[in-house]
């Protein structure tokens, strides 16, 4: 297997041990930092930056993303968009929508994303998994995970990035991932809600946590918590997880739950289990690339996919959510971010905002706009003056809204999306007022699509990404990718670039040059097809 890593910072000296152990190849190495990049072998392409890394199209089975965790998203996105499987370390992302979008990608451009939990890959988890498969331990009760840590201010100093909501969050996100991780994989169960608290006693200069617990419910009423700290003096305690049953107990611990500590299980001989590792790390590395070569080779998903990867982050920002607002939090988690523990939400005075409802970071509303209960903002959207958003609306992250815009019941607008003043879309195909709906059509708009002045959207209806709807026009069925549209009711008349620019005949853009190939009756760029 020929592989890529991007980022050669501490993480990826384990895997390219991983990579050599396997007998696989290192072709090339991306990292903006020249000193890191002469440490390689005189064989491996070295790139300081991605841009120049994806353009060569290096043939390559998989590219390792090891760059700091608010970039892993950013990164992930664009080596998918350019045909490469991926595997991700810890966290995959910092929000809900990346996760999303990444699971997304992944099946839209038919690649493999793996998320790097190498612990489950251990023995002693090995053991216990088989143990709980074969309902060994009878009714779960509950389980825990405690990671007991120590990271002190020379840790944090050696990177900016670390202990900052946009690019890291604390030790729950950092240390405590892979735990949490174990913990969920272990009890297999889907969460129903997550109450935590957090907190930062021992590094004031740090914005984020040093210490969080938190109780976890599970849909089978199974309980677990979780405790997880960089405080603890002066160097790593532990990493332990208990497990109880009605017919056995289990404890798992060491640097990185490599050892079986305990082991009393109802009809079933003493385990004992102990690999060697030199540090937290462990050893599971090795197995996640075997695993991730298996999953390419044989067109099957990773057994720690995406979809499987997003279960501990999704946990964790709960955690935070439900500390930042004091209650509960109920799954799924929707729109939430690192970005979210920060104060920095512009909402206008004259704006109502109901109840319920979730605005990302760095989101303006403006004047006298109403977002109604439930609804669902993302980040760096901008919301503009007397608009309304209706109930249980969905709005991703850098949406613009312009003025006078109705967004109703039904409407899901996906990123980067833009409508124009006085947009309108419907909800309802045959309204009559002594007849009221109980359910509402469904639109959705999807990303980078541009919606102009005083359209209007007549639902049901599926707006194509990037497409472009001509000012005034009404739109009455779906539109496609790239679409150019217009009239009422609108028809196509053209295609547009992913820039905005209407593309020549030739499908090629006079703008930025970007060519496109005809793919039965949609268009896809050049270099996708």
């Amino acid at each position: 297997m020929k592989v890529g890593i991007i980022g050669y910072g501490r993480i990826a000296r384990k895997h390219v041990e991983a990579i050599k152990a396997n007998g696989d190849k290192l072709i090339a190495v991306c990292d903006i930092d020249p000193q890191r990049l002469d440490l390689l072998d005189e064989e491996v392409l070295r790139f300081s930056e991605l841009e120049s890394f994806l353009r060569q199209k290096i043939k390559l089975d998989l590219i390792a993303i090891c760059t700091p965790s608010g970039t892993h998203a950013e990164i992930a996105l664009k080596c998918i968009e350019n045909g490469y499987s991926v595997l991700v370390e810890k966290p995959m992302a910092l929000s809900i929508s990346d996760a999303d979008a990444i699971i997304a990608f992944a099946k839209r451009y038919g690649v493999k994303v793996g998320i790097c939990h190498q612990n489950r890959f251990n023995s002693s988890a090995q053991i216990l998994k088989n143990a709980l498969q074969n309902q060994k331990l009878g009714t779960i009760s509950h389980a825990s995970i405690h990671v007991r840590w120590n990271r002190n201010d020379a840790y944090y100093k050696q990177a900016s990035w670390r202990g900052t909501w946009a690019m890291d969050g604390g030790c729950l996100m950092n240390q405590c991932i892979h735990g949490i991780d174990f913990l969920l994989y272990m009890m297999d169960e889907e969460v129903t809600s997550v109450f935590g608290q957090i907190a930062n006693r021992q590094h004031p200069d740090l914005e984020v946590e040093d210490v969080g617990m938190a109780v976890i419910q599970f849909r089978n009423g199974a309980i677990a918590t979780i405790e997880g700290t960089s405080n603890v003096y002066p160097k790593n305690l532990e990493e332990t997880f208990y497990i109880f049953g009605s017919q056995g107990t289990v404890k798992l611990g060491g640097l990185s739950l490599n050892k079986i500590e305990h082991w009393k299980v109802n009809e079933d001989e003493r385990r004992t289990c102990e690999e060697m590792v030199e540090n937290e790390y462990g050893n599971g590395h090795r197995a996640v690339y075997q695993d991730m070569k298996a999953a390419i080779l044989n067109n099957r998903s990773p057994l720690i996919d995406a979809k499987e990867g997003k279960k501990a982050l999704e946990v964790i920002l709960a955690i935070y959510k439900s500390a930042h607002e004091h209650v509960p939090v109920l799954f799924p988690l929707r729109q939430f971010s690192t970005l979210d523990m920060k104060e920095n939400k512009g909402i206008h005075p004259t704006a109502v905002v109901d109840e319920n409802v979730q605005i990302g970071s760095n989101t303006k509303i403006w004047h006298y706009t109403h977002i109604q209960k439930n609804a669902e903002i993302g980040r760096n959207c901008v919301i503009g003056q007397n608009v309304n958003i209706g109930p249980s609306v969905r709005i991703h992250d850098r949406v613009k809204i312009q003025n006078n815009v109705s967004v109703y019941e039904g409407v899901e607008l996906h990123s980067d999306v833009f409508c124009g003043p006085s947009v309108v879309f419907t909800n309802v195909k045959k309204p009559r007022t002594p007849y009221p709906k109980q359910s509402y059509e469904k639109t959705v708009v999807s990303q980078g699509a541009s919606l102009g002045a005083n359209a209007t959207i007549v639902c049901p209806c599926q707006i194509g990404a990037w497409s472009f709807v001509g000012a005034g026009s009404v739109v009455t069925h779906d539109v496609p990718d790239h679409a150019l549209v217009a009239g009422n009711p609108a028809r196509q008349i053209g295609w547009v670039c992913e820039c905005g620019e209407r593309l020549k005949e030739d499908l090629t853009c006079p703008s930025c040059h970007q060519s496109y190939v005809r793919t039965g009756k949609k268009i896809c760029k050049k270099d996708q097809s």
